[in-house]
């Protein structure tokens, strides 16, 4: 199945054309979903593309996050947001989660991965393009193509369909942790066509929290007469994301402990 990735609107800003010739039975390299708050990767089994753990208490996701010490970097610690500042710092510290990723899917596979495609936001510049391309080969990934994130959402509803079915004209809506982007595409046997795009930076996930964390050092200080220290404010921070995950699943009461 060969791919054609356009831009049809000429004001929008849109790099290379990509190509891509798919085998769903024959992947072999890795996918990686690069976002301001969570890394995700994929590989190919023998029963279809899977999402692997990427770290050791199983979780399906890595924090975009790297922390440095006087000897090792490690990744998924204290820095926060590394999507939105890449091209602004060394691709080094970027390729710290790369090359944490491309471990963990090469003890999964039990194979050497030497091919990665890298899901990226479509408003990234060139700099930026490059310095996320960068960091991969830091990683030692010696394959490296960068997909922007309408195309790869669209392209993996398109892997799930039966091949007689084509989707049409698809809205496509990225909730992300920083940022909200809503694209217009069309699809055809042959294409995948971008139409409209429209960003706003304003509005994510992260807003969600702040507004949560906000309301209960208010219902503290208001009802109890508890003032939040600084230092105990990152721990209600991580109680008010679990509770704003647990009520995008179920509406019910939710207890805060923050000792």
């Amino acid at each position: 199945m060969q791919v054609e990735l356009k831009n049809e609107n000429e004001n929008e800003h849109f790099n290379d054309q990509l190509f891509f010739e798919v085998n769903k039975y024959d992947i072999h390299g890795t996918g990686i979903d690069f976002g301001e708050t969570f890394c995700r990767a994929a590989i190919n089994r023998r029963n279809g593309l899977e999402v692997i753990s990427l770290d050791n208490a199983g979780q399906k996701f890595l924090p975009s996050c790297v922390a440095f010490d006087e000897k090792i970097a490690k990744c998924g610690q204290i820095v926060q947001n590394v999507e939105g500042f890449v091209g602004m710092f060394s691709e080094d510290a970027l390729a710290v989660i790369f090359k944490c990723i491309k471990q963990k899917t090469e003890e999964y596979k039990a194979e050497k991965l030497e091919e990665v495609v890298i899901s990226v936001p479509y408003n990234f510049n060139e700099s930026q393009r490059n310095a996320v391309s960068i960091a991969a080969k830091i990683a030692e990934w010696k394959t490296v193509w960068l997909l922007q994130e309408p195309f790869a959402a669209v392209y993996g509803y398109w892997y799930l369909l039966p091949k007689t079915q084509t989707p049409g004209t698809i809205l496509v809506i990225d909730f992300g942790g920083g940022n909200l982007n809503v694209c217009i595409l069309r699809v055809t046997n042959k294409e995948i066509a971008l139409l409209s795009y429209q960003n706003n930076n304003k509005v994510g996930g992260k807003m969600f929290d702040e507004i949560l964390i906000e309301y209960f050092e208010n219902k503290l200080k208001t009802d109890f007469q508890i003032l939040i220290p600084g230092n105990k404010r990152f721990l209600l921070k991580k109680e008010s994301q679990k509770i704003k995950e647990e009520l995008s699943i179920v509406e019910k009461q939710w207890h805060v402990y923050i000792q």
